[in-house]
């Protein structure tokens, strides 16, 4: 136990504790403190190295945490959770004993993303001076009538609200990086066996997508990431053979689904706090929650690939494109988003050594 000053003091000490590397020759690569800031009030903040656990983990890893809190103040042994029955499972793509075969990739993935995959997101060139805090976020949330048109608009479409908010981030990237054809990285949960629902673990597979922002009503615009997205769920993970499986993504767009449910720990009051952003594992992400009446992005970023002024702009035209899109979905997304964003964004920069050009197919 760590007594702290302050709430401000214990979140800033714990921002620089989730931004030290995990030891991996240790079992587990885990971090955990607890905070003492007054004698009824402690911070209880863990770190898992994602090597073993994805985002999924922590709604279970919560509940028998306060399962095993629940059972010690009663002074009894916390009962081992029911498992079920396993059963036999046989490798994807093959049986028992054969190796998997490559599986032939849509068209929306083979030609394009064999060539143009591992290619990185252009990007500004990388910043100077920036060492200390080099990862930095921000936060909006979408508004309740917007949120509302998001979720009709997604109803036409037969999809999710995370695929049009994806559609309005493409259209947000397009203008800040002066491209209409951009592949990113997508984690793709693995939890589609019965019996995995509740395991802690790395459950997921990051795979490319490519989105298009071309001159195109949005909601046409949402009906193509749709494809995407379900052929290259459809098709995770990426073949071997497919440059896909060997690329560094540097943009990442994530499904955080809905808001958890707080863990119930008797005699407990439990609050969330955020802790800030002092690391960063790519060079822009993109993260969409469910929050019931209203949607929330967050962008984390690091600051030697892209300056707080642009997470700003791309964060606000983020909600201007959705707000438009929300009163008119088939208007073009030419006339979607254009104002003060091109302050912050670079005008059109040289493309980076190694970029190819927008094709159209």
């Amino acid at each position: 136990m760590t007594d702290a000053t302050g709430l401000d003091a214990c979140l800033a000490a714990c921002a620089r504790l989730a931004d030290l590397p995990l030891p991996l020759d240790t079992a587990p690569p885990v971090l955990m403190r607890l905070f003492r800031l007054a004698p009824q009030d402690h911070v209880f903040f863990f770190v898992l190295h994602h090597v073993i656990a994805d985002g999924t983990s922590f709604g279970p890893l919560l509940d028998d945490l306060a399962r095993c809190y629940g059972s010690r103040v009663e002074g009894r042994r916390p009962a081992p959770r029911r498992r079920r029955r396993r059963r036999r499972l046989r490798p994807l793509g093959g049986r028992p004993g054969r190796p998997r075969r490559s599986r032939r990739l849509p068209p929306v993935l083979a030609g394009d993303v064999r060539r143009r995959v591992a290619e990185r997101t252009p990007l500004p060139p990388p910043l100077d001076g920036v060492d200390a805090e080099r990862g930095h976020a921000h936060r909006v949330v979408v508004p309740a009538d917007t949120t509302a048109a998001v979720r009709r608009i997604a109803g036409q479409a037969r999809t999710g609200v995370f695929t049009v908010v994806s559609t309005a981030v493409a259209v947000a990237l397009s203008r800040y990086t002066g491209r209409e054809d951009l592949v990113v990285g997508m984690p793709v949960s693995r939890r589609d066996r019965t019996g995995l629902e509740r395991v802690v673990g790395l459950l997921l597979d990051m795979v490319p997508v490519r989105l298009d922002a071309g001159p195109a009503p949005f909601a046409e615009l949402v009906r193509r990431t749709r494809s995407a997205v379900l052929g290259t769920v459809r098709h995770a993970p990426v073949p071997e053979d497919v440059a896909a499986a060997r690329s560094a993504f540097n943009v990442i767009v994530t499904d955080l689904g809905a808001t958890l449910p707080a863990p119930h720990f008797p005699g407990l009051a439990i609050e969330h706090v955020e802790v800030a952003q002092v690391g960063a594992k790519y060079g822009l992400n993109f993260l969409v929650r469910d929050e019931g009446e209203t949607l929330a992005l967050y962008l984390e970023a690091d600051r030697r690939a892209v300056a707080e002024a642009d997470i700003e702009a791309v964060a606000d035209t983020v909600l201007a494109v959705l707000a438009a899109a929300g009163a008119d979905p088939d208007a073009s997304v030419t006339t979607l988003a254009i104002g003060a964003f091109g302050a912050a964004a670079p005008a059109r920069s040289p493309r980076p050594s190694g970029c190819r050009a927008p094709t159209s197919r």
